[in-house]
């Protein structure tokens, strides 16, 4: 009887120990599964525990933990694809790079700046690159901005300015920001040489306005006075000239969009371009032959177009020697309507040809300045065939004249 007792009592003892050791191990074996879980990225997972002893008090602490940590994540992956989308949309190449210069993050605009066509993240960024210039700006470090060029995979101007980047009091690596600024120094160099050609082209017929103004105060013979009056006379028209074609090529580039609309008859215009030169090509007994097929209404800025006319037909007839040619023609051609001129002048050689658009460019200076031209008439014809979409192309040899065509899409129209 006390044998059965016993055994009752043990048998009870361990069914009751062994269901206290299930209910205290059950949550400590949950509480594990999940802490792995969690370790492997799965941070939505949570400890299930309902008992309010030190494990269950346990388990919500590690809940509230998980939680926090959860949201820390949350947060850092928003600022990161926040960043991503900054370092994406940026007009300006960001490299960063560790002590050794190995890469630590580089943007979309760096690659392409840089010819990098794949991932080089953790590869040594001069070995991807090559350019000692940079280099040599990542290794000193100084502060402010640097110029520098690069040749590969185009010749480009370069501006970097570099930032340490710190961790707990120590440097880790370098930052660099770098910026395209070729067409920025073209745009400079452009208004440098501007400005020098316009003080140039301003102060010569200025200086021969003043000189025979001071020597006519001391002329008595009748015959050359009027020979200085007529040379100030001339260099005051020039200079009016020159001004003119200044403002007449600052304000078509200021013009961003057309404002005005009106419809265009080309041929129209080119009748009345030939009315107001006619009389300087019968001075020089230069016949002109106009061949106009008919072609759509244009719309646009009508001074725009009688301008563009005005200044090639005059070219033309300036640089044809006696008894020669001018034909203007216009047509209908792939989308486009063809507006030429081409005369059998003086012609261009090929390595002025790439050239003649260039404000204040002369094939032949002298002969130029003795027609009367201020170096702007063909650059002003550029600036008005780009500003309505258009192209112009230029064929010409050396004695044998030269003809301009532009071609006007018919989308505008």
């Amino acid at each position: 009887y006390y044998i059965s007792i016993i055994l009752f009592s043990f048998v009870l003892s361990f069914l009751f120990s062994s269901r206290i050791s299930m209910a205290m191990i059950k949550p400590i074996k949950n509480l594990e599964f999940v802490t792995s879980r969690i370790a492997r990225g799965d941070f939505d997972r949570r400890v299930i525990i309902n008992s309010e002893d030190e494990i269950g008090r346990l388990g919500r602490t590690f809940n509230a933990m998980a939680d926090i940590l959860e949201n820390s994540l949350v947060e850092v992956r928003d600022k990161q694809n926040r960043l991503e989308a900054i370092l994406k949309s940026m007009d300006s190449g960001v490299v960063a790079i560790d002590k050794e210069f190995k890469v630590i993050m580089i943007n979309p605009y760096a690659n392409k700046l840089f010819g990098i066509k794949r991932d080089i993240i953790g590869e040594n960024l001069m070995d991807n690159i090559r350019d000692f210039e940079l280099e040599k700006v990542l290794k000193d470090k100084e502060p402010g901005y640097k110029e520098i060029g690069i040749l590969w995979p185009e010749k480009r101007t370069l501006r970097v300015k570099t930032t340490d980047i710190i961790s707990k009091y120590d440097n880790i690596g370098t930052v660099a920001v770098v910026q395209d600024i070729t067409d920025i120094k073209k745009l400079e160099n452009m208004r440098e040489q501007f400005v020098a050609n316009v003080s140039h082209e301003l102060k010569t017929p200025l200086t021969s306005i003043k000189g025979f103004s001071e020597t006519l105060k001391y002329v008595d013979d009748k015959k050359n006075r009027e020979k200085f009056l007529q040379i100030i006379n001339d260099e005051a028209d020039r200079l009016t000239r020159l001004i003119n074609d200044i403002l007449v090529l600052s304000n078509i580039e200021k013009q961003k969009q057309e404002l005005i609309k009106e419809k265009i008859d080309l041929n129209e215009l080119i009748e009345k371009v030939y009315c107001l030169v006619k009389k300087s090509a019968e001075d020089k007994n230069i016949k002109i032959n106009i061949v106009g097929e008919k072609i759509p209404l244009l719309i646009g800025n009508k001074d725009k177009y009688n301008q563009m006319i005005i200044n090639l037909v005059d070219n033309a007839i300036k640089y044809t020697e006696p008894n020669g040619y001018v034909s203007i023609g216009t047509k209908q051609d792939k989308g486009n309507i063809v507006f030429w001129v081409e005369d059998t002048g003086v012609g261009i050689s090929e390595e002025h040809l790439d050239r003649i658009f260039e404000r204040f460019y002369r094939v032949d200076k002298a002969r130029s300045r003795a027609e009367g031209g201020t170096g702007l008439g063909l650059a002003i014809v550029k600036h008005i065939v780009l500003s309505i979409n258009g192209k112009i192309e230029v064929k010409s040899e050396p004695k044998k004249g030269t003809k301009f065509i532009v071609k006007i899409p018919l989308s505008i129209i």
